[in-house]
């Protein structure tokens, strides 16, 4: 018979492997026994420390670069135009206008027969031995000067067609220099998980082995882990190998951010389809078509005049001697008979209306159709992102319910399992990861296909809030007031499961005035920080006035040893005085100077100032206390209706929402649920993000109601 000590925290282990060591003296030699439970106790203490050291991987923190940087990447892609072929083209069309300049139709020609007998019949007026004839011959219309004329306006508007061609052109050169930059920055960050995953299923797959040697895990565990070894070895060949063959063209490439996840501006999208009906580059380029189809199609093309002037030599048979020379001038015209002339301008005004019709028509509709298809293509991409995004809210769980146990030496707690729900989500940030490359390319692709959309302009900052499903525990930032009755009541461990369960992000702590409880503060203080959770230190003194404040501070400030504090919290009360209402102002005014010196000590300290006051004091103290706090919290207790707190505090949120913080009391509500509904309420009717709850023990007290 054999005990998976695997499943057992280390106390209940010790029972267990006593438990074992009554059933091995019959099942088992005694000595046999206690050897195999000794390793498997050493195997699984190893496998937990391992664990530990691989906690903080599971905190995957991303650079982002901004949007602007994501749009001049796409702006980039814009070719405007790609500068040595652009160059080339333009020498080329400027040499064939010059060239035409040049040419002014005029050819030098000559001709030269000889003539060795009259042949036999004289009558084919072979009279000469030999004619020379040699002169220039100038083309004035087809073919010659003007037409020559008309073909240098071809060639310019051409090239202003080129030219307008190119300004909304994208090089694709450019393309995959850009594409491959991406594939190469987001490799490299998929690397970078995977060599973390990869020593995490090596570290399982060495115990997995001993433990399965020791009958603790089934041979199938082993496996398993394996071909995740196996999986991630394969992935980190093929990305390392892509960037192993770029790393010298991208040596000094940033590759410690990301860009930002992007969203299509529906809006925007559609008016550059609004845009595209009038697009002045595009009818600027067919008004350039249909004047070179006017030019191609110029009646003068068709009509040949040219002029001619030769000198003549003859050298008839048969006077001797008597050679004849002189010059002649010659003009003939040619003209073709205009049956067809309406026929043609109706070919060439046909295709005019083509060219406007496909401007206007073609171009537009069934081009935005296509573009559209893109982009969905892009936000279904961006859906699968959300998926993995919230995924990873339930590996988080997973990985602080697998803390709590181990802190807690649960007997469920398995370091094994707990590494594999580690490495599993690492496996989802790197798909999440691969996801934004395919993202990112897809919009420098959007770039190339469809210039005139200018993805640029219509990507816009997407917040995972904005589609992410909303869980059913409050999404706000809460903070915890923590008096000394907490850690009477419950011990630290217990306080900081408690803190990290109900996701609560800072802890307003409190030390008595005589350091009595300094050790239990100060443990949970600790525990409070492995876990990323921030620590204000509470001063709840009334006494404390600016002339004795940095004395006072001091002292308490001693009693952290120099654990890092996140924030002072003062929690000063000078309207709880008898005599308030009688001197409101003397006691105000010492309240703000105290303030005053207190975000002198702050900033010395690099530390933050918080304050607790009540929803009752003067604007003009508020502003005073608005623009020397970081954080005021507005205690709004003796309130269960969301509208009327609400209604108490619109002078604090016209001053500063982003500085103010509802702090919310536990006795004031029934139980949990109304607590939790009264925050979500404020959420919706102030924007106020961040909430107190009035205080921890009274918290834990009326959970276990």
């Amino acid at each position: 018979m054999k005990i998976n000590l695997l499943h057992i925290s280390s106390n209940a282990r010790i029972y267990s492997a006593l438990f074992l060591l009554f059933l091995s003296s019959t099942f088992l030699s005694e000595g046999y026994s206690q050897v195999t439970d000794s390793l498997v106790k050493t195997k699984i203490a190893e496998l937990e420390k391992i664990w530990l050291s691989h906690i903080n991987d599971a905190t995957v923190n991303f650079k982002q670069k901004d949007i602007p940087q994501t749009q001049l990447l796409l702006t980039n892609m814009i070719n405007y135009g790609d500068t040595a072929w652009v160059n080339i083209n333009n020498s080329l069309y400027n040499a064939r206008i010059n060239q035409l300049k040049n040419d002014v139709g005029v050819d030098f020609n000559t001709n030269y027969i000889e003539n060795f007998n009259t042949g036999i019949n004289t009558e084919d007026d072979l009279i000469y031995r030999r004619r020379l004839q040699t002169g220039l011959e100038w083309d004035i219309l087809k073919n010659g000067y003007y037409a020559s004329k008309l073909k240098q306006q071809q060639l310019q508007n051409e090239l202003l067609i080129q030219t307008l061609q190119n300004a909304s052109q994208v090089s694709s050169s450019s393309y995959v220099k850009n594409a491959s930059a991406v594939i190469y920055l987001y490799n490299a960050q998929k690397i970078s998980l995977l060599e973390k995953r990869l020593t995490i299923v090596n570290q399982q797959l060495k115990f997995a082995n001993d433990l399965n040697k020791l009958k603790q895990i089934p041979y199938i565990e082993v496996m398993r882990v394996v071909q995740s070894q196996t999986d991630i070895a394969a992935m980190l060949q093929v990305y390392k190998g892509y960037n192993d063959l770029l790393a010298a063209h991208y040596s000094s490439f940033k590759t410690d951010e990301i860009y930002p996840l992007c969203d299509i501006d529906v809006n925007k999208l559609l008016q550059s389809h609004a845009a595209l009906k009038t697009n002045a580059l595009r009818d600027s380029i067919v008004n350039l078509e249909i004047k070179n189809l006017d030019l191609e199609s110029s009646f003068i093309n068709n009509i040949g005049l040219r002029t001619a002037l030769r000198y003549n030599l003859f050298d008839p048979f048969y006077v001797e001697g008597n050679q004849r020379d002189f010059f002649s001038a010659s003009l003939s015209v040619t003209m073709p008979i205009p049956f067809g002339t309406k026929s043609a301008k109706k070919v060439n005004d046909a295709k005019a209306k083509l060219l406007q019709y496909n401007n206007q028509h073609n171009n537009n509709d069934e081009f935005f159709s296509e573009a559209v298809n893109g982009f969905y293509e892009y936000r279904y991409k961006l859906k699968q992102y959300v998926n993995f995004y919230q995924k990873t809210f339930i590996y988080k769980e997973l990985i602080r319910i697998d803390k709590v146990k181990q802190q807690f030496q649960d007997v469920e707690f398995n370091p094994l399992k707990a590494l594999t729900v580690i490495d599993d989500y690492l496996s989802i940030q790197i798909e999440m990861l691969d996801l934004r490359q395919q993202m990112l390319i897809q919009l420098l692709k959007m770039s190339v296909k469809y210039p005139e959309v200018q993805v640029q302009n219509i990507i816009k900052p997407f917040s995972l809030d904005s589609l992410a499903i909303k869980a059913n525990f409050i999404s706000a930032n809460l903070s915890v007031y923590t008096w000394s009755d907490a850690l009477a009541n419950f011990k630290p461990s217990f306080l900081s499961n408690y803190v990290m369960l109900n996701k609560i992000s800072a802890v307003i702590l409190s030390y008595k005035k005589n350091g009595s409880n300094a050790e239990q503060v100060n443990l949970f203080f600790d525990s409070l920080l492995l876990n990323g959770v921030n620590v204000e230190l509470l001063v709840g003194n009334n006494k404390l006035t600016a002339k004795n404040f940095k004395r006072s501070i001091d002292s308490l400030i001693a009693l952290t040893k120099g654990r890092a504090i996140a924030a002072l919290h003062l929690d000063v009360e000078p309207h709880t005085f008898d005599d308030f209402k009688q001197n409101e102002g003397k006691y105000m005014d010492a309240y703000i100077e105290m303030l005053k010196n207190a975000k002198a000590y702050c900033t010395e300290k690099n530390i933050k100032l918080n304050a607790s006051i009540p929803v009752y004091f003067k604007e003009k103290y508020l502003t005073a206390i608005y623009s020397l706090c970081d954080k005021i919290y507005l205690m709004t207790y003796e309130t269960t209706k969301a509208e009327s707190v609400v209604n108490r505090i619109k002078e604090e949120l016209i001053l500063g929402k982003s500085k103010t913080v509802i702090a919310i009391r536990t006795n004031d509500f029934a139980n949990r649920n109304e607590l939790d509904e009264m925050i979500k309420k404020l959420q919706e009717l102030t924007g106020v993000f961040d909430f107190a709850i009035h205080d921890l023990d009274s918290m834990i007290k009326q959970d276990n109601k």
